[in-house]
């Protein structure tokens, strides 16, 4: 098995009226460094992607990039970029991006060109930022790339940051510093493919807390009714948690609870409702021990809730 640590450039519209809905983020750019399982570096892939969609460059992306409309020109396209780039993947990797975003972007390209999809559901990667965060610091904080290569003195005048191959190099220095056995178990799942059925639906255990991701509903309040969602239970054994009252949400978009295990005592649970393309939406539940000095913290919230709740106009029929 091997790492493929992987950034994208891209460029997009710079009016919202002339974006192209399926494509607002074209890819430009390639690059990747492959890693060996001992996270050793084997090889190296970069490669610019001639524009299709947007063929003028946004001065944004240009001034950050350096890379010209004319440079794409001869260029491959994405498809023939995208198939080499599959191969210099091999059969068998995981892919490691710096944030969240790549891989969507990635599948999103792809999507929009017809190739097969990387998955049929969604795809696990290693959030290297994250693992940054979780190797130095509390795991909530986000760095940029500089800033943690600054840090660790990683910065090498040869390769400037800001084009793929550049940040995909810095990355993969990173994760050869923060991979350990506690990060490697902390994968990440793009969501860009959802479960296709209920049957498919992934519930995944980590080292301190479980996670869900369910498949697509119609709307927020059939989510909301499914018990499969709702339900909840101990991610130490398992076993069915009997909730303290009703699901609240302070905004509308989080729900939360606590349930009660007679082994593990109490756990915090959170919903988060997310948009599945235009219309739908999917649930993405998590569940982990209650911290005591945050018991307080979760009942103020509760309490807040209700009040918001409680103030909202009350509609009467005729």
């Amino acid at each position: 098995m091997h790492y493929i640590v992987f950034d994208l450039e891209w460029n997009q519209s710079s009016t919202k009226f002339r974006e192209n809905k399926r494509l607002p983020f074209e890819i430009i750019e390639i690059g990747a460094v492959k890693l060996d399982e001992d996270g050793q570096y084997v090889d190296r892939f970069q490669s610019l992607v001639r524009s299709v969609v947007y063929q003028h460059m946004h001065t944004i992306t240009e001034n950050i990039v350096h890379i010209h409309q004319e440079d794409l020109k001869k260029a491959r396209y994405f498809t023939e970029v995208m198939r080499d780039f599959l191969k210099f993947c091999g059969e068998e990797y995981m892919f490691c991006t710096w944030g969240n975003q790549d891989v969507a972007e990635l599948e999103r390209n792809m999507d929009f060109y017809g190739m097969k999809p990387l998955s049929t559901g969604p795809l696990p990667f290693y959030d290297v930022q994250k693992l940054y965060s979780l190797y130095y610091e509390d795991g909530k904080s986000r760095r940029s790339l500089k800033t943690c290569v600054e840090t660790l003195e990683l910065e090498d005048e040869a390769v400037p940051f800001h084009r793929a191959f550049a940040d995909a190099y810095y990355t993969a220095l990173i994760f050869q510093k923060v991979r350990c056995a506690k990060t490697l178990e902390r994968i990440s799942f793009d969501t860009y493919r959802l479960p296709e059925s209920r049957e498919k639906e992934l519930y995944w255990k980590f080292d301190t807390y479980a996670k869900y991701i369910s498949a697509p509903f119609a709307d927020k309040h059939a989510l909301l009714n499914a018990k499969r969602v709702t339900a909840i239970r101990c991610f130490c054994c398992d076993k069915p948690l009997r909730r303290s009252g009703k699901w609240f949400s302070p905004n509308g978009k989080n729900y939360y609870n606590l349930g009660e295990c007679s082994e593990h005592g109490t756990m915090r649970c959170k919903i988060r409702v997310c948009k599945a393309g235009d219309s739908q939406v999917y649930a993405v539940r998590t569940t982990r021990a209650l911290r005591e000095e945050e018991r307080e913290e979760f009942e103020n919230m509760r309490a807040h809730a209700s009040q918001r709740q409680a103030g909202k106009p009350q509609h009467r029929g005729k």
